[in-house]
């Protein structure tokens, strides 16, 4: 059914050649209703702020929905744009009340206006400490979003970051998937890896990490995190860590494939996105880092550099 829905959706919206550039950052106004099918008041009005960011190539558009009013939202939409409409869906596999579906319309190249509709479990006290049932419901909300008007900072260096409460960090088991959780925002998904989960939240609070930033998204080819604008500093027993010199690393075409390179030894690759290669070096080099270190490797569940 979620892909039925999908698929009728998305059918709808025309070819590229109509589709409209809406990519960038907005600021969100919602309005809506929190509904629940068995308890009393069966319905709580929403009203709320929060941001949005859209990435697209062509017709095709990924689209991150922030929280609000308590409601996580999800954290990637995907679908298309055309003929000044758009639709885009998010599910979680194997979860049918976690599907998510948000449609509208472009007014104009800075004003989006549009619908989000998803089902919701919420959890409620039954009395006793501890016991809780779970009541059904949905969430259904409008929504108005005007681009931000980005202002390049100066040297040119434009960052994507994430600001969080490193206090408020915590290690849940979401949907049978560990995740880093501050608040309703879901910071790192961790799937079956609770000790590598854990290990993060350690490594977030001892360097006092506060931003969570990023080069290239919806898949971001760089992670970073920050410390209220600073690079983390100082060391933490048993990370996994490598050594390089912040004053020799390069962006180099290596093998046909964009890298960051101190001599031989590759720190990232890039594949064919040298604009993102050469971003993340312009990161380096403004922070100093000199260590990239991991979280479980060879497929590392977290990257940080200090």
């Amino acid at each position: 059914m979620k892909r039925t829905l999908f698929a009728f959706l998305i059918a709808a919206l025309p070819m590229t050649a109509l589709a409209q550039n809406i990519a960038g950052s907005y600021d969100v106004k919602v309005n809506g209703t929190n509904h629940y099918l068995d308890i009393s008041p069966a319905q709580k009005n929403i009203s709320a702020t929060t941001t949005m960011k859209i990435t697209q190539n062509g017709e095709k558009i990924s689209v991150e929905f922030g929280s609000f009013a308590g409601a996580m939202a999800a954290t990637r939409f995907k679908g298309k744009v055309g003929n000044k409409q758009f639709a885009a869906v998010w599910w979680y596999q194997g979860s049918p009340d976690e599907t998510k579906v948000l449609w509208g319309r472009v007014k104009n190249k800075h004003t989006l206006t549009g619908r989000l509709i998803y089902p919701r479990v919420a959890y409620r006290d039954e009395g006793a400490p501890g016991t809780k049932r779970f009541v059904p419901g949905w969430v259904e909300i409008n929504f108005s979003a005007r681009k931000k008007v980005q202002t390049p900072p100066p040297g040119g260096l434009k960052e994507d970051c994430i600001q969080f409460d490193y206090r408020n960090a915590k290690v849940k088991k979401v949907n049978g998937r560990w995740k880093i959780t501050v608040g309703n925002m879901y910071l790192k998904d961790f799937g079956s890896k609770a000790d590598e989960a854990r290990q993060s939240l350690r490594i977030l609070k001892k360097y006092r990490m506060n931003k969570q930033c990023f080069v290239g998204r919806p898949d971001p080819s760089m992670e970073y995190y920050l410390v209220d604008g600073r690079a983390p500093s100082g060391t933490m027993q048993g990370e996994d860590c490598i050594r390089f010199d912040p004053a020799r690393v390069q962006a180099k075409k290596v093998d046909n494939r964009w890298k960051i390179v101190e001599n031989s030894h590759w720190i990232l690759d890039f594949d064919q996105n040298g604009g993102e290669a050469r971003q993340a070096l312009r990161v380096i080099k403004k922070y100093r880092f000199g260590n990239q270190c991991f979280v479980g490797r060879p497929k590392a569940s977290m990257t940080y550099f200090r």
